[in-house]
């Protein structure tokens, strides 16, 4: 029987600060079918009001404020509401909805954030 493909394709990147996987990341985005969110896990901390410091305004991997991007800036305003889980689930939605068959690739480097994102959604098949 055919293993079947998960919905969600998704690249996660861990790794030490000043490692390289900023470049990997870079290079890997430009592939017509990979589209990067960044670091999702420390952007929804920040975005989500849980990472309990002063949050550097950067811009998006798109090259545009977070605001401006088409993938974050919509969920910037429900993002103020939500918890890290809640505002990854809108991420996912979100990114789907504007690249369906693309492959999310993801450099948060933080096993933390491997962990708390994916691992359960991985377990049940959906990436």
């Amino acid at each position: 029987m055919p293993t079947q493909i998960p919905r969600r394709r998704v690249v996660y990147i861990a790794g030490l600060s000043r490692g390289g996987s900023t470049i990997l990341q870079k290079y890997l985005a430009t592939h017509r079918s990979i589209v990067s969110v960044g670091e999702s896990y420390f952007t929804l901390r920040a975005l989500t009001g849980t990472l309990g410091e002063e949050v550097p305004v950067y811009p998006c991997t798109c090259g545009r404020a977070r605001n401006e991007c088409e993938l974050w800036g919509p969920l910037i305003e429900p993002l103020a509401s939500a918890t890290v889980e809640e505002g990854h689930a809108l991420l996912l939605d979100r990114f789907d909805a504007l690249h369906p068959h693309s492959i999310l690739i993801d450099s948060s480097k933080e096993p933390p954030g491997l962990k708390r994102l994916y691992l359960e959604k991985a377990r049940a098949g959906e990436i």
